[in-house]
């Protein structure tokens, strides 16, 4: 792309119509579509002053033509090679969760914020995705209790109060066991896709989640049946984005 395009605002009935121009399918989780008018005749009045507002902002032509630029931003939205989506609730009690996205085809790569106004669609630098989106998470210090890793059998509240056989197993139950009883200020969680090139679908990874407590902010992720929950910063939780990325690009790739 030869020119960078700033950061855009779009309301709900703006996105509505500027991705029924690009004729794409629906926008890729957490992020939603409404459609607008109550008939036909209706939506095709919405359309028009609504095209008629984008053209004053050269983002569409007066014939509905999208912006080269936006209409490249809009294909990533829409036809991602690799993306990270984000979801979380920046304070216990708040019905409101912020919805993120940041997807990339080759070295072009956007984010997108959504709130109940509308998105914001900026373009980023592709190897920027994980740490964009990590940067929106309130500020938290680290979590001070010590990592802890058991079967995803035994990481319940129930499981882990039962005695272990061994000492360090029992000083692991006691850490989840003190984690999981201990409720969360904040929570969220993270998920990387990729794209299968022979088959077109994206596969998505497991759930990355954070939890902010009163002792800090942990990560907590499943591999090979086993389930960790460590004290995590946002290098931490970047680090381990790319590390998710790694994986499902190689097993999308097959």
């Amino acid at each position: 792309m030869t020119r960078v395009l700033e950061s855009q605002f779009f309301t709900p009935i703006e996105l509505d119509f500027l991705w029924e121009a690009l004729g794409a399918a629906d926008l890729p989780f957490p992020l939603t579509l409404k459609q607008h008018g109550e008939t036909e005749g209706h939506r095709s009045m919405l359309r028009r002053d609504t095209m008629t507002a984008l053209a004053a902002r050269h983002l569409v032509s007066m014939t509905g033509r999208l912006d080269a630029e936006l209409e490249d931003l809009l294909t990533v939205l829409a036809r991602p090679d690799t993306a990270i989506d984000s979801l979380f609730l920046p304070e216990d009690g708040t019905e409101q969760a912020v919805a993120a996205w940041a997807g990339r085809i080759g070295d072009n790569a956007v984010v997108v914020v959504q709130n109940d106004q509308g998105i914001e669609l900026r373009q980023v630098r592709a190897d920027a995705m994980a740490g964009e989106l990590v940067a929106m998470l309130p500020a938290e210090r680290r979590g001070t209790e010590t990592s802890v890793s058991l079967p995803v059998g035994e990481f319940t509240i129930g499981a882990v109060r039962r005695r272990a056989a061994s000492e360090s197993e029992q000083h692991s139950r006691e850490i989840a066991y003190r984690l999981l009883a201990e409720p969360n200020v904040r929570y969220g969680e993270f998920a990387v896709s990729a794209r299968d090139p022979l088959h077109g679908t994206m596969v998505r990874t497991p759930v990355l989640t954070w939890s902010d407590k009163a002792s800090g902010r942990y990560i907590s992720y499943v591999r090979a049946g086993w389930r960790t929950i460590a004290p995590a910063d946002a290098a931490m939780i970047r680090h381990q984005l790319g590390e998710m990325t790694a994986d499902v690009q190689r097993l999308a790739a097959g």
